[in-house]
């Protein structure tokens, strides 16, 4: 495991993350415009927490409501500009400060965020491990 540890630290110390910048209005076609590349330090995982590589992201057809202020449904929010668009994904852990999750494990989330490396708390209720 100090070999994982170091080959991220050593690989790369930022990671990459799209951002949602700005809406591009009811009835329009979003394009590239309308989201960001940035950099973001790979973030420290505390007690009860771990950081979780990125493996799959899903992008649906529903995620085009999130992109207005108003999405049309009760059940969904809409997407914050300036934050990472946030949907279905899988990763595996990396780093654990966590008794629920090992490194190696592999996890999946409704609300997982558009960047290669994230924090998640052990008790997110919509994190769970794949295959459990």
């Amino acid at each position: 495991m100090p070999f994982l540890a170091k080959k991220i630290k050593m690989a790369t110390e930022t990671c990459k993350r799209i951002v949602f910048h700005n809406r591009p209005g009811v009835d329009k076609v979003p394009t590239e415009s309308n989201f960001a590349l940035e950099r973001i330090e790979i973030p420290q995982c505390k007690e009860g927490e771990m950081l979780v590589e990125t493996l799959y992201l899903s992008v649906d057809p529903y995620m085009r409501c999130r992109m207005n202020e108003d999405t049309g449904a009760a059940y969904l929010t809409p997407w914050t500009i300036g934050e990472p668009p946030v949907g279905g994904g899988v990763g595996k852990v990396v780093r654990s400060g966590s008794q629920k999750f090992q490194v190696g494990d592999i996890v999946q989330s409704f609300a997982w965020p558009w960047q290669e490396f994230v924090i998640f708390s052990d008790d997110n209720p919509s994190l769970s491990k794949v295959g459990q």
